[in-house]
């Protein structure tokens, strides 16, 4: 158990790290910005998640007590925006701590539910790339080829988050929501195209 206990504080650790990357212009002011791609006057749900936190703490039928509670309390301390962003942020990592122990749980070794961890944070780019890899290539990709395209895969977002990042901070340039959308779609399409070609290619 504290074996198990290390490997899964050094995930979370390293998925702290990629989560403080791709946050760092939000994490510079968490009281003016939030967590992600023009979400102002396309949703509205943040903003009344952040008003619930303002209000007291109660529990009703249709109240989450995992995420309003700990926002309210985090919305006393910091602020309504900044408890949304904190709430939101942690959710990263922790997402990670629990991919990495459902990969061990399935027998994984420990570098194959490492990269099933980290991973796991691009869940759209994931979910496509695995629909993709199960409808047409599970018969002709072994699993070592699968896992090198799924670890290519989060580092692609990773690196794309971090450019962003850097644009945004340091040339005032912000990618449209289309062309995120349009990256997210196309990266795992790419890097399953290949995946497919190397296995097929004859040596």
């Amino acid at each position: 158990m504290p074996g198990r206990l290390a490997e899964v504080l050094t995930v979370s650790a390293v998925a702290s790290v990629i989560t403080v990357a791709m946050a760092s212009a939000v994490l510079r002011a968490p009281s003016e910005r939030i967590f992600g791609i023009d979400i102002v006057g396309r949703h509205h749900d943040p903003f009344t998640v952040m008003q619930q936190f303002e209000r007291p703490i109660s529990i009703g039928i249709y109240s989450q007590p995992v995420t309003d509670i700990t926002g309210a309390l985090l919305s006393r301390v910091s602020g309504p925006v900044a408890a949304y962003n904190w709430l939101i942020l942690f959710t990263f990592p922790l997402a990670a701590a629990t991919a990495y122990l459902l990969a061990r749980h399935l027998a994984l070794s420990r570098p194959a539910a490492t990269v099933a961890a980290l991973a796991f944070l691009p869940a759209f780019q994931v979910a496509l790339y695995l629909a993709l890899w199960v409808a047409a290539a599970f018969a002709v990709v072994e699993w070592k080829r699968f896992a090198a395209g799924l670890a290519l895969l989060g580092f692609t977002q990773s690196a794309g988050l971090l450019l962003l990042q850097t644009l945004a901070i340091h040339a005032g340039l912000t990618a449209h929501v289309r062309d995120v959308r349009g990256w997210a779609v196309a990266g795992p399409i790419l890097i399953f195209a290949a995946v497919v070609t190397s296995a097929r290619t004859p040596r």
